[in-house]
């Protein structure tokens, strides 16, 4: 993964490409916590976090067993922790739309893991030759750490994924169409996957 910093320069400059006004809220010279990306004529501010604390593996066709692999828990706890410093971040843009745009190394299969995070994780109880679940923990999104943030937006250094936020306002939330056109792509609706 490209560092976090010429990641943003590029795509400030692709953004100004399709509309004029993008730029890097954290050259403002304020005392206040600002976003990564920030366009005040279209009143939209996007915080920008790297998955790399935990890295995933798949296994092999075939021989020895992976030792480390993805841990969901870990992986919902450092989310939760990146949800809920943009939304302090975002508190400081009052009538902005927000964007929590997630950079991740699961090329191959992040639908399936961050699907699995905001759905929740489950737990399972045995009953008899079956398993029931009990309930969900660690809710990533839960409505006290994330109302600022319009929607998720996944780059998996391909393709773009996005999730507009259940918990968010009017006023911060984005729709899938609209982001497209702010990035000029084709992006996939992760809601689709999310149960």
């Amino acid at each position: 993964m490209e560092p976090e910093a010429k990641y943003k320069e590029e795509l400030i400059d692709k953004l100004n490409k399709i509309n004029l006004g993008w730029a890097d809220g954290d050259k403002d010279n304020t005392s206040d916590k600002t976003a990564d990306l920030v366009n005040q004529s279209l009143k939209i501010a996007i915080e920008i976090k790297d998955d790399t604390k935990y890295k995933y593996k798949e296994p092999p066709l075939s021989g020895e067993m992976i030792e480390k692999s993805l841990r969901l828990d870990n992986k919902s706890n450092q989310l939760k922790e990146d949800a809920q410093g943009a939304n302090e971040k975002f508190r400081n843009y009052p009538n902005y739309k927000t964007i929590l745009l997630l950079r991740t190394e699961l090329a191959k299969e992040p639908i399936g893991v961050f699907s699995y995070i905001f759905s929740g994780l489950q737990r399972f109880i045995r009953v008899g030759n079956r398993h029931a679940e009990i309930s969900r923990r660690n809710r990533y999104l839960s409505k006290s750490s994330t109302t600022e943030i319009g929607g998720y937006l996944l780059f998996s250094g391909v393709k773009y994924f996005y999730f507009k936020n259940p918990n968010a306002g009017k006023i911060r939330s984005l729709d899938q169409g609209n982001v497209e056109n702010i990035f000029n792509e084709e992006i996939e609706d992760l809601q689709k996957y999310i149960t």
